[in-house]
């Protein structure tokens, strides 16, 4: 039997209590009105010294003390460009919640559209984006960090105090939960994760659901489950599939047990709040979607992302590179030579000592009840059953690999709930040493908490950030900002800027040492300037950028000119040899750099627009995706093979009657083989191929406004054995599906 436990020890009284000495539910010694309201101004200020430790220890470790440095991001490397220009988009009017986002000031000479992708956390970039236009982009963007540690620890001190666990332990639980190593892992760069204040809701929720027998829709932490599911359904979709998973299992095991009404609708209406928030949350992708098309191109994600970022068990418990003992970051270290194949987000999932001592007497006591299971009436814990569930579900080959082989990879990053595991260890901790010092004198809980609060935080916190490296960011943010007010005191306001190399946006591959995000530092540090990238890839509209950069040089710059674009600016990162070739024919054409960062990375030209500027032309590209066994092979120049039928989905956008289609490619197969091709279902094409025959295609296409489905169709499937476990039946190679005049 599982059971959510009450764990504070009281005095004795008329009341019944369970055979663990636990009070049961509701059962509270009365109180006069006095010491009730000496307990609340007494809970009052250990919240207020919990969250200004948690603030204090923030500070120290990340060299944030001083005012001056808090003008420095605490990162600016990876995803954080990203965050920035969120803020600085939200800052501007132009990330708004429950809206479709159109970013002016990006994907010029249009405007960015940032709709195709669900942003999850609109709502902390929503609010920091607007508290940075009084405080400063990078001021908003730190506090928005040291508020994600000071919410996880009051939330998780709330949730132990509401299961009645002492206050010491629950303290303690709540700052080594804080400063949980994952944490320091995502940072700034992936800020949605650092916030895990739900979480510990999310396991109270699960459990009151499960277990209560009190439960009602009179009872206000009825309505802490129904707000929990409206919370994480807007903010972090991982905690909304976690919440979704635990919440059914949660009912699962009442109505195999109780069968209790009040709980089976409160549960209901939890996963039909997740449902609700969620939707309103993505809103504007989902209509953008229904408008225009699913942008497949936009947020692609593949099975073996799964496998990648998976959870790997071994993680929980091997310590960081960062950590403070010299031994152990070597044994990070020979794990990080010596791993194979998953190099995913190593070490992120680490537990920490406490965390895993706690983990392991959880799992001491479990082992120890089932072998005796007449020693003890006690009920069976409640912990244990959701951590096996969580590593079930989340390590590599579980049930979420499952998911993603056979329906879709939705939720790559599972490492990442390696935070539950954690919280649930840390919840068992206190809930043990609540009961079990029951009878201790204050003095003597406050000394062992204290010093399991300083093992722990040594362990948990990475090295300090030193003043070299904050002075070190100061001056990658000083290039930046001084490099954008040059490009601003030599254009004027509106003027649109070209960026090279051309990157795809969100999640573009890296180009040369080009970063994903790093063609957005000049939109961070500029107020008036439009720039060409930001702008969601796979939609026909920016496919014109990657025609110009093909461009020769002259040609490049008399097009730009054309579209009234008024500089080019170039990330010199993104060339072998840094540019210098490129500038060279620049300045050839007659086209000096005008301005350059003294990092030597950044530099921009002036063009001349023309004054009747022109939109690029429309692509007549139609977005695909492919459908079935297609797969392509490394370094075969994009070359898809099949060993059986297969096919693909092209979207037409809505018009009147059908449209017509150019469907261009070249078939190839390594043996005779007898083909058809059929569009939603009529044929279109059959013929014979023969054996390394190479024959091209040219289809004319009636499309159907919506989506379209091409089937290929052969009389022969190869089949996979041991030896050959992708065979090769035929090839297809430079497709393209363009809109007829």
């Amino acid at each position: 039997m599982v059971r959510v436990e009450n764990q504070k020890p009281k005095a004795k009284t008329p009341k019944p209590t369970s055979s663990t000495g636990t009070k049961r539910e509701g059962a509270r010694p009365a109180r006069s009105s006095t010491a009730s309201r000496k307990n609340k101004i007494w809970e009052a200020l250990r919240v207020l010294v919990l969250a200004l430790a948690v603030a204090l220890v923030w500070c120290e470790n990340n060299d944030r003390s001083l005012f001056k440095d808090w003008s420095v991001p605490v990162d600016y490397q990876e995803d954080c460009p990203l965050y920035f220009g969120q803020l600085q988009a939200a800052a501007e009017g132009d990330f708004t919640l429950f809206h479709t986002r159109e970013v002016h000031r990006l994907g010029a000479p249009f405007a960015a559209n940032w709709s195709d992708w669900p942003s999850p956390g609109k709502e902390l970039v929503c609010f920091y984006g607007l508290l940075s236009k009084w405080i400063g982009l990078f001021q908003a963007a730190n506090l928005s960090v040291l508020v994600a540690y000071i919410t996880s620890a009051l939330a998780f001190y709330a949730v132990c105090r509401m299961l009645r666990f002492r206050w010491d332990w629950s303290f303690m639980g709540a700052f080594l939960f804080a400063f949980a190593y994952i944490h320091a892992y995502r940072n700034l760069h992936h800020i949605v994760h650092t916030y895990s204040y739900a979480v510990p809701f999310v396991l109270l929720s699960c459990w009151l659901v499960a277990f209560s027998r009190q439960i009602g829709w009179r009872d206000s932490r009825a309505w802490v489950c129904l707000a929990t599911g409206l919370l994480v359904g807007i903010s972090n979709p991982y905690n909304a599939n976690m919440f979704g998973q635990l919440m059914c299992l949660a009912l699962l095991v009442q109505f195999i047990r109780r069968r209790r009404k009040e709980n089976l609708v409160l549960g209901a209406a939890c996963i039909g709040a997740v449902g609700l928030a969620f939707v309103a949350s993505n809103i504007d992708t989902l209509i953008y979607s229904w408008g225009h098309g699913k942008n497949f191109a936009c947020l692609q994600r593949g099975y073996y992302e799964t496998e990648l970022f998976g959870l790997k068990p071994t993680e929980l418990f091997l310590p960081p590179l960062t950590h403070h003992l010299t031994r152990l970051a070597d044994i990070a270290s020979a794990y990080v030579r010596d791993e194979w194949y998953f190099k995913g987000e190593a070490f992120s999932p680490y537990l920490g000592w406490i965390g895993i001592g706690a983990l392991l007497w959880m799992i001491g006591e479990s082992v120890v009840r089932l072998a005796n299971p007449r020693a003890s009436r006690s009920p069976f814990p409640a912990y244990l059953p959701f951590v096996i569930w969580i590593v079930a579900y989340s390590m590599i080959g579980g049930l979420n690999c499952l998911f993603g082989f056979f329906v879709a990879p939705l939720f790559r990053g599972s490492n990442r709930y390696s935070i539950y595991i954690l919280a649930l260890a840390l919840l068992f901790l206190v809930s043990r040493l609540s009961r079990f010092s029951g009878q201790w004198p204050p003095p003597a809980r406050l000394a062992l908490a204290g010093g399991i609060l300083v093992v722990g935080l040594f362990d948990q916190l990475p090295r300090p950030v030193l003043a070299e490296q904050t002075s070190y960011t100061a001056a990658l943010v000083a290039n930046d900002r001084a490099f954008g007010q040059e490009m601003e005191s030599k254009l004027k306001a509106g003027s649109m800027v070209f960026q090279l190399p051309v990157m795809g946006f969100p999640e573009g591959s890296v180009v040369g040492g080009v970063q994903s995000y790093d063609l957005l530092r000049p939109y961070i540090h500029t107020k008036t300037l439009r720039f060409s990238f930001g702008s969601d890839k796979g939609r026909p509209r920016e496919d014109w950028m990657q025609e110009v950069e093909k461009l020769p040089v002259p040609q490049m710059v008399s097009t730009l000119e054309k579209y009234g674009f008024s500089a080019i600016y170039a990330n010199r990162k993104g060339w072998p040899d840094q540019g210098e070739n490129f500038f060279k024919q620049l300045a050839g054409a007659g086209y000096k750099i005008e301005g350059e960062d003294t990092a030597h990375e950044q530099a921009f030209v002036l063009l001349h627009p023309s004054p009747n500027p022109q939109l690029p032309p429309s692509s007549k590209r139609a977005m695909w995706r492919l459908k079935g066994e297609w797969w392509d092979e490394p370094g075969g120049q994009g070359k898809l093979w099949a060993h059986s039928d297969a096919g693909l989905q092209f979207y037409a956008p809505p018009a009147a009657g059908p449209s017509t289609y150019s469907f261009t490619c070249m078939l190839g197969s390594l043996r005779d083989r007898q083909m058809s091709i059929e569009l939603n279902g009529r044929q279109v094409w059959n013929g014979t191929i023969g054996r390394g025959q190479q024959l091209p295609l040219n289809l004319p296409l009636e499309a159907r406004p919506g989506n379209n489905y091409v089937a290929f169709k052969t009389d022969f499937a190869e089949v996979p054995s041991k030896d050959n476990p992708t065979p090769r039946g035929y090839v297809m190679w430079n497709l393209q599906i363009n809109r007829s005049e």
